[in-house]
């Protein structure tokens, strides 16, 4: 008897000692589940306060105040401390009447940090999981590692990384280009910009961003290789910063490194003969990868290539003509590719050219195809 009433008191003991911790861990009000990839939280509501930290997809957190419009909820906690994440990339869970309109000071203009690369973190599967097996700094985003392994630790195949990059930008619409083998997304201050994850092989990815604040804003890339052949590389250009078409021009035929010059060409329509394209640029064993974003009519279409040596022509990242390998010297051919039922509007054409020796040519073009023939000119 004395037995079982000492055991009713330790449990009603236990009961008062651990009944209000209990209660304290359950979640209390609303809460902010996150569905972007990879989100930045800041120091106010707005993009121009100072990013803090970042949480992943699925994340849960407490919501504690909000912005006058709601467009913004203040959470707690990332680490020790709270935080603002915008309201477009969390999910929110429970009433949010009572919770209150939070002020904060005006957001300082950010500061240009230094140009310290990429931070690169590379896993050792596909999907960008557990912990990171190397984690380096990179230059650039601009690799062709060709079925070896990135570094360390790392598979020549299905392996995963993610870079990120605080970048200073000056106010207005930006195109975003990544030419990947085999998945690669794009994001711009959390919002996905380029979202192509799946396998394939070598090809050009596009996204553009409108009406971009100046200042520093955070570009994380994401990127998964399967099998085969592995590479990545991204960049950027200002609208209106090379009206015609963007020539990027390398000092192999490989693309690799940066290139010698970029400059605007207001045509693919080239005969240096045995001359270099610049002074900058070799004259024999060298590459120019052209980039544009134009206006088609909907319909049809023949895309014409002539060129001494190699030549490949993408649409919208899909290969169209493919004819690369060297020419006979002093020779140079006429190539054709179809892409049917085209849809109207803005689409971007990438055009690769290499010249191995002798005379370099190098000509591209297009017209609606109607049937019949494929003429030459």
């Amino acid at each position: 008897m004395q037995r079982k009433l000492v055991q009713n008191i330790l449990a009603v003991l236990m009961l008062f000692l651990v009944g209000p911790f209990a209660v304290l861990a359950q979640p209390q009000g609303p809460t902010a589940v996150v569905t972007g990839s990879v989100v930045n939280v800041r120091t106010g509501p707005g993009t121009t306060y100072t990013i803090i930290g970042q949480v992943t997809q699925g994340t849960t957190l407490a919501i504690i105040g909000r912005n006058q419009d709601s467009s913004w909820w203040q959470i707690c906690c990332v680490g020790s401390s709270q935080g603002w994440i915008s309201g477009s990339l969390v999910a929110v869970q429970g009433s949010t009447a009572a919770v209150p309109v939070v002020s904060t000071p005006a957001a300082q203009a950010p500061v240009a940090p230094p140009a310290a690369g990429w931070s690169g973190s590379y896993y050792a599967n596909r999907n960008l999981q557990e912990t990171p097996a190397m984690v380096r700094r990179d230059p650039a985003i601009d690799f062709r590692w060709n079925g070896a392994s990135p570094g360390a630790n790392i598979p020549g195949t299905n392996f995963s990384a993610r870079w990120t990059r605080t970048i200073n930008f000056d106010r207005g619409d930006y195109q975003f280009t990544a030419q990947v083998d085999d998945g690669v997304r794009l994001y711009l201050d959390s919002w996905r910009i380029i979202d192509a994850w799946r396998d394939g092989s070598a090809r050009y990815e596009t996204g553009i961003f409108r009406g971009l604040g100046a200042g520093a804003h955070v570009i994380t890339v994401e990127y998964y290789q399967a099998a085969g052949d592995a590479m990545i590389a991204v960049w950027w250009d200002k609208a209106g910063q090379y009206p015609d078409w963007r020539g990027e021009y390398f000092n192999d035929i490989y693309f690799q490194g940066p290139p010698l010059l970029v400059r605007n060409d207001a045509n693919i329509d080239f005969n240096w003969g045995i001359d270099a394209p610049d002074p900058r640029v070799p004259a024999d064993n060298f590459s120019v990868r052209w980039t544009r974003t134009l206006h088609f009519d909907g319909g049809d279409y023949i895309f014409s290539a002539r060129t001494s040596d190699g030549v490949r022509v993408y649409l919208d990242g899909f290969t169209v003509v493919n004819e690369w390998h060297d020419m006979p010297a002093g020779e140079y051919k006429v190539y054709n590719g179809r892409f049917y039922d085209l849809g109207e509007g803005n689409h971007t054409v990438v055009v690769e050219y290499y010249e191995r020796g002798g005379i370099a040519f190098a000509q591209v073009w297009w017209k609606e195809y109607s049937g019949g023939e494929i003429p030459e000119e």
